[in-house]
């Protein structure tokens, strides 16, 4: 009787790993990194934005050389607008006064001007640019933790 009941729970033991590990779709919540996961949902609302109206031209992926990009990544773009003793107001008048009206005058990329060209203005509520510019700030974009994050993301864009 003891070898019966053995059998009987791993028989349901093994159809329920199968059942769940190759003929069902899982349900539960999906995996998020901390950056995303952090409970704010405007940090998933910010990266949607991001990667609807910056990303396609400021691609965070560096494969396939500058000739291949349009724009310098947006962690390079970070990199040249973020110091450490900036405030998130200051880093983000001085991106906002960029991109609403990109002039040479009001870049501190002078480099990427010459390698790329002048940005276009771009037609995107303040609210969002705000989001986005906030997002950048909080975010150290050329970290490993936020690449994962990213790679996350574009994961769950794809399921969904």
């Amino acid at each position: 009787m003891k070898a019966g009941k053995t059998n009987l729970l791993l028989t349901v033991l093994m159809t329920t790993l199968f059942l769940f590990g190759f003929g069902l779709k899982y349900i539960g919540p999906s995996p998020k990194t901390p950056e995303i996961s952090s409970g704010k949902s405007d940090n998933l609302k910010a990266l949607k934005l991001l990667d609807q109206n910056c990303l396609s031209c400021h691609n965070p992926d560096m494969t396939g050389g500058h000739a291949s990009r349009l724009a310098p990544p947006i962690f390079k773009v970070r990199e040249h607008y973020y110091r450490e003793d900036i405030t998130k107001e200051e880093f983000t008048a001085s991106i906002l006064n960029f991109v609403k009206n990109p002039s040479e005058d009001k870049t501190k990329m002078r480099g990427a001007i010459r390698n790329f060209g002048l940005m276009p203005s771009l037609v995107i509520p303040q609210e969002d640019l705000e989001l986005i510019v906030n997002y950048i700030y909080d975010n150290d974009l050329s970290s490993e933790a936020w690449k994962i994050d990213w790679d996350t993301f574009k994961k769950n864009q794809i399921r969904n």
